[in-house]
């Protein structure tokens, strides 16, 4: 199965970005931040070869009850989508939540993370 989820599309990352914050939206998330590292790593003096930007994203009251269950979920909050950009496409995909939240080996976390895990990738979808 694997821990990873990952999708293509051909729409420029401009697009994908603003239709995934609407998709994002929808589904009670939103987007803290963004890390483009081809930027970040340049400005310290290195060159990365492909575009690769980190969206931060989060549903604050799923993150709430994550986090009060069990506070070590924090160490792996908030969720992160990333988009590679090739030269015809981009590469979108996440760390699937159940994977993440096994490591904490915590049963009592496997509902809210199979939820958040397909409300993340419903909005993904949606923004292709």
């Amino acid at each position: 199965m694997g821990a990873f989820l990952e999708f293509q599309t051909k729409k420029s990352l401009a697009v994908f970005t603003e239709d995934m914050a609407g998709a994002l939206k929808d589904q009670g998330f939103g987007v803290l931040w963004s890390l483009d590292f081809k930027d970040k790593l340049k400005q310290k003096g290195h060159d990365l070869e492909k575009q690769v930007v980190v969206f931060e994203i989060c549903n604050p009251q799923l993150g709430k009850q994550v986090m009060e269950t069990n506070f070590r979920a924090a160490y792996m909050l908030p969720c992160k989508v990333s988009v590679i950009v090739e030269e015809d496409h981009l590469n979108v995909g996440f760390i699937k939540p159940t994977a993440l939240i096994s490591l904490l080996g915590d049963e009592s976390l496997e509902k809210e993370s199979v939820a958040v895990e397909h409300m993340i990738e419903s909005a993904v979808k949606q923004a292709l």
